[in-house]
């Protein structure tokens, strides 16, 4: 009688946990720490096509409204691409909000000139 109350127990057990779905990974940025952290462990969570776009898009959230090369020179705060500088801009946003906010970002087309 026990076995059976026991192989019924770990059968529930793992019906109901195959039913639940992964939580995303969510942006904490509580702290430039927290965020860097939780930032690697998202791009490390998802698809190789998904973590192009989310390197992207946080790329395009960096440079958003940067003109030109000449306004990341002279400003050393537009010089260190990263997620702790828009933390506050992704606070709690899972992959693919970061990504859908990447496309809305506006920044300014990359030009890329000879100068032979």
């Amino acid at each position: 009688m026990k076995s059976r109350f026991f192989a019924v127990l770990i059968t529930g057990v793992l019906v109901a946990g195959s039913g639940v779905a992964k939580e995303a990974i969510r942006l904490d940025a509580s702290s430039d720490a927290a965020a860097e952290s939780s930032w690697e462990r998202m791009v490390e969570s998802v698809s190789a096509a998904k973590k192009q776009k989310l390197l992207v898009a946080m790329l395009q959230i960096n440079l958003e409204g940067v003109n030109s090369a000449h306004e990341v020179v002279g400003d050393p705060e537009l010089q260190r691409f990263g997620i702790a500088r828009v933390k506050d801009r992704v606070a709690g946003l899972d992959a693919d909000e970061i990504i859908a906010l990447g496309g809305r970002a506006s920044s300014g087309g990359v030009r890329i000139q000879s100068v032979e």
